[in-house]
């Protein structure tokens, strides 16, 4: 059985790998050993530590909402066919990684985004929209009362 030790930029971790070395010590595309990955001031990680590293990826983006535009909606709408369109909300098709797509959603005529997993259920992502929004209000508000 193959162990692969997965290669990456410390620090830059954006859910992809720049390689893999398998068992034979070196990776497929560059040739590169361990050692000299490491003294390029690459990390080497087992799969173990990869799922971890991921899962806090994850973590870390998903549910953080962005308002776009009208036209942002539109485009990411008809790139590819979305996936489970309904009530002005859809997943885009390809993934960000894993099963990590972004969320589109037209909510009062505003447009927002987030990336968020593809089996949430469609309640929790309106249900943290609607949360962004409650504290966007209120982070405007406070603003307002504070500098007058």
């Amino acid at each position: 059985m193959e162990v692969l030790k997965w290669i990456l930029k410390p620090g830059e971790y954006k859910g992809y790998t720049y390689s893999y070395i398998g068992n034979d010590g070196k990776d497929p595309f560059h040739g590169m050993t361990e050692a000299e990955w490491l003294a390029a001031g690459y990390q080497i990680m087992t799969d173990e530590q990869l799922d971890a590293l991921e899962k806090a990826f994850h973590a870390e983006i998903c549910g953080q909402w962005e308002e776009i535009t009208k036209e942002q909606y539109y485009d990411f709408l008809d790139v590819l066919p979305s996936i489970n369109y309904s009530d002005g909300g859809f997943f885009m098709q390809e993934p960000l990684t894993g099963n990590i797509h972004l969320y589109c959603q037209e909510l009062e005529n505003r447009f927002y985004s987030s990336y968020q997993e593809i089996l949430t259920p469609k309640k929790r992502i309106i249900d943290s929209l609607r949360n962004f929004l409650i504290l966007k209000h209120k982070n405007i508000h406070d603003k307002v009362l504070t500098s007058g």
